[in-house]
C-alpha cells in the first residue's frame, strides 16, 4: 500500500527505450512540486485516479482496491455464521455491531462500482467482480453450492429449508437477485472470449442465486403474472425505479432479459419463476462470449456450463435441487 500508483500500461508496453521516451514526453508533465501519490492515499481521495489517468494505471488501480474489500466480505461473513443464532435479539450488541459491518461494506462496494463504471475508461471486468462481491455479500458461496447439492440430497433439502424461511423473503436475498442480475449483464459486455477463469466462475455463482431466487419465489410469481410481462422487473437491465422498487419494497416480478431464438434482436422476459430457463439463459451467456460456436469452450467454463445445464435437468425432473457434485 506504500508503492507509488504504477504506471500507465502503454509505458509498460513500450517496445523499445526511445519508444519509451517519446510516450513519456507526450503526458501531461506533473507540477514540479508533485509526486505521484500511494495507493493508501487513493484510498482516501479517488478522484487522483481522474486527475492522473493519462499517467497511472487506472484499472489496476481501481482492481487493488476493489479486490480488497474481499478479506472483510470473508470476515463478515465468518463473524455472521459465529454469531448467527435464532434465539439472539436482533437488538443483541454482536447482531447491531454485524448490521452496521454489513451496510459500511456494503455502501463501500456500492460507491467504487459507480466510480468504475463513470470513470474514462469503465471496465466491465471489473464491474463483474464488484457486482459479484454485492452478491456474496447477500448471500454465502456455500449456501449456493450447498443447495445445489455439493454435499448430497439430505444437505440440500436442509439449507433450502433455511433459505426459505430465513432468507427468501428478505430484502437480502432481493439484493442478491439484484446484483446476481447485474453480473450478468456485465458479462455480456466483456471482449469476446474473455469470459473464463474468474469471469466465469461469477457468472457461474451468479445463475446459482437467481436460479434460487426463483425456486423458493416461483409459485407465487407464477401465480400473480402467468401470461403477461406487466410489472416484470429486468433485474440484468439498467437501475430504475422499478428495479429499486423490488429491492427495497418487494415490488413487481423479477426477470431477466434473453435474445429471441428467431433473432433479428428482439428479445424476451424470462421470469425467474422459469427456474430451467434461467440457467439455460445463463448457458447462453457463455457460449455468446465464444462465438465460433464449431470451437469448444475452454475446459472450465464448459464444465461449468455442464453443471448449470445437470442443475436444470434435474429440478425439471424433480421439486427438489439437482443433485450435481461440484468439484472442487
Amino acid at each position: 500500500m506504500c508503492f507509488s500508483l504504477p504506471a500507465s500500461r502503454d509505458l509498460f508496453r513500450a517496445r523499445t527505450a526511445e519508444q519509451w521516451r517519446e510516450i513519456y514526453l507526450s503526458k501531461k508533465p506533473l507540477p514540479l512540486d508533485a509526486t505521484i501519490p500511494r495507493m493508501s492515499d487513493v484510498l482516501h481521495n479517488r478522484a487522483v485516479l481522474d486527475d492522473l489517468a493519462d499517467r497511472i494505471d487506472v484499472e489496476l488501480c481501481y482492481a487493488t482496491m476493489l479486490h480488497g474489500f474481499w478479506p472483510q466480505i470473508s470476515s463478515y461473513q465468518e463473524s455472521a455464521k459465529f454469531f448467527s443464532s435464532p434465539h439472539r435479539s436482533a437488538q443483541h450488541q454482536a447482531h447491531v455491531f454485524l448490521q452496521i459491518q454489513h451496510q459500511e461494506l456494503y455502501r463501500n462496494i456500492e460507491t467504487i462500482s459507480t466510480q468504475i463504471m463513470t470513470s474514462r475508461a469503465p471496465s466491465p471486468h471489473l464491474a463483474v467482480v464488484s457486482e459479484l462481491f454485492a452478491v456474496i455479500l447477500h448471500v454465502t458461496l456455500d449456501d449456493l453450492q450447498l443447495f445445489a447439492g455439493k454435499n448430497g440430497e439430505e444437505e440440500a433439502r436442509r439449507i433450502r429449508a433455511a433459505l426459505e424461511s430465513l432468507w427468501a423473503g428478505t430484502a437480502d436475498a432481493r439484493h442478491a437477485a439484484w446484483h446476481a442480475g447485474q453480473v450478468l449483464r456485465h458479462a455480456r459486455r466483456l471482449p469476446p472470449t474473455s469470459l473464463r477463469e474468474f469471469n466465469a466462475i461469477a457468472v457461474y455463482y451468479s445463475s446459482l442465486a437467481l436460479w434460487i431466487y426463483g425456486i423458493l419465489h416461483g409459485d407465487r410469481e407464477a401465480m400473480r403474472r402467468e401470461g403477461s410481462t406487466a410489472g416484470y422487473v429486468l433485474l440484468d437491465g439498467e437501475e430504475t425505479r422499478e428495479t429499486r422498487a423490488f429491492v427495497q419494497l418487494d415490488s413487481g416480478v423479477p426477470a431477466l432479459s434473453m435474445s429471441a431464438p428467431n433473432g433479428g434482436g428482439n428479445t424476451e422476459i424470462v421470469p425467474l419463476a422459469d427456474s430451467e430457463t434461467v440457467l439455460g439463459l445463463a448457458q447462453e451467456v457463455f457460449r455468446v462470449n465464444f462465438p465460433v460456436r464449431s470451437e469448444p469452450l475452454p475446459p472450465l467454463v464448459e464444465s461449468l456450463s455442464c453443471l448449470l445445464r445437470d442443475l436444470g435437468i434435474g429440478n425439471s425432473e424433480t421439486e427438489s435441487p439437482a443433485m450435481t457434485t461440484m468439484k472442487d
